[in-house]
């Protein structure tokens, strides 16, 4: 008896192997028994197109080729996940299928056949558009969600020094029980192309209540570090929910949980090193025996500042705060529940009312353009109004099987590769025909 389970595993399938190839006669077995150990499946009514080019027992590996469809398949038992960015201690057994048409690469537990996380991955010319399917798990940056399904559009590059894969538009959804989160966002760390407009926007929908966030917008030469989070109601774990570049303290100076119902906040800067906030806070509504008193109003705050160069009595330099703009506005509650779409409509006639054009600029049309996203989410949460069709959602794809994605996409790749492309220049503001940009949504 073999105590360790990896050494008995090692001798398990040399075994198997040898009665397949007929080396061994105490037992029988076929190529299906040995490809079970790499948790790889073959169409059983065509057993001759498969071939063992290659076998490892003391990794152990193997490769199988399809002669009928021209594939190939490797798996291997690893302790390098590189699908979760993790190595460790843990062994998985990683497959990678691939042909002309595509590539499936898995991971998997050693004593599961359900994939922790799948990539099927399409080719057209210099692009990839990958689908990627991932259930919970603790490995690297592993997710704690039911599901999560990714849809990834990359551009390989190869110019000069220039190499690698220069990801352009990645699009999330995950679930976790009946709580929801989605992210679109343009690029990555890697900067192999020049960049264009970016943005990076995400989305909770949790316990009937949505939280809608921004963690960059970038419009070149015009805005800069645009951020933004509009909480349809304050929870007391307000902080995981907010921007990278929103700081928590600033966020709890202008939003107290225990009074504010409804909060919004955006910040970012402008040419000319100027620096903008504005906040909107519907306060919750106290008796009159507490010691606040009720507010019947919903208050949003701009301010536009700039820090002035100045060199103070005794020589050292210095900075002094200068108000470019300021302007406190006021709408009336409809109600003392979480802010409403009316209401927000309400202050967006006022952002754009004609007394209030001392701050039109950039800034607040981007404000404008996000709070109107916000709206939209609300009323499709609400079901006042039908979520548009997108045939690249993620959502749409997350309970299929990758057979299904396969034969979808396959049937029609240069739709989904234009699909994606246009997703991506929307989002960037790439122009596409002279005199003509996309605008960013």
């Amino acid at each position: 008896m073999y105590n360790d389970k990896e050494e008995y595993l090692k001798r398990v399938i040399k075994r198997t192997y040898k009665r397949y190839i007929g080396e061994r006669t105490d037992g029988k077995a076929t190529i299906v028994d040995v490809l079970k150990f790499f948790n790889i499946s073959i169409d059983t009514t065509r057993l001759e197109d498969y071939d063992i080019e290659s076998i490892d027992y003391n990794i152990p590996s193997i490769k199988v080729v399809d002669k009928k469809d021209n594939t190939t398949v490797t798996s291997k038992y690893t302790e390098d996940a590189k699908l979760l960015n993790y190595s460790g201690n843990t062994k998985f057994i990683n497959v990678i299928i691939t042909n002309p048409n595509y590539r499936i690469e898995s991971l998997y537990y050693t004593n599961s056949t359900i994939p922790i996380i799948s990539q099927l991955t399409f080719i057209k010319d210099d692009y990839e558009l990958t689908f990627e399917k991932e259930r919970e798990n603790y490995f690297g940056f592993g997710i704690s969600a039911d599901t999560r399904f990714v849809i990834r559009y990359k551009k390989n590059i190869k110019e000069g020094r220039k190499k690698g894969k220069q990801s352009l538009l990645t699009k999330i959804y995950q679930i976790k029980d009946s709580n929801t989160f989605e992210q679109d966002y343009t690029y990555d760390l890697q900067h192999l192309i020049n960049y264009n407009d970016r943005q990076d926007k995400y989305c909770y929908n949790e316990f009937g209540t949505i939280i809608y966030g921004i963690n960059n917008i970038e419009i070149k030469d015009k805005l800069h570090q645009f951020n933004g989070v509009c909480f349809e109601k304050i929870n007391k774990e307000f902080r995981s929910y907010l921007p990278y570049n929103i700081n928590k303290k600033d966020f709890t100076k202008y939003f107290n949980k225990n009074v504010c119902k409804s909060a919004i906040m955006f910040t970012g800067s402008t040419d000319e090193g100027i620096h903008h906030f504005l906040t909107i806070s519907k306060n919750k509504t106290f008796n009159n025996d507490d010691a606040l008193t009720t507010d019947d109003n919903i208050h949003l705050k701009y301010e536009a500042i700039k820090w002035k160069s100045i060199t103070k009595e005794d020589g050292i330099p210095d900075q002094e705060k200068v108000i470019i703009a300021k302007k406190e506005l006021q709408v009336a509650k409809i109600n003392d529940d979480n802010i409403s779409s009316l209401e927000i409509q309400s202050i967006l006639e006022q952002l754009t009312a004609k007394e209030n054009e001392d701050i039109d600029n950039i800034f607040i049309q981007t404000v404008i353009n996000e709070l109107m996203n916000f709206i939209n989410k609300l009323e499709i949460q609400k079901g006042f109004k039908e979520e548009p069709i997108d045939e690249l959602s993620p959502k749409e794809f997350i309970n299929k099987t990758f057979e299904e994605i396969y034969t979808l996409v396959s049937n029609d790749k240069d739709k989904f590769f234009d699909l994606i492309s246009n997703q991506f220049h929307n989002a960037t503001n790439i122009k596409l025909e002279q005199g003509h940009t996309k605008i960013l949504k």
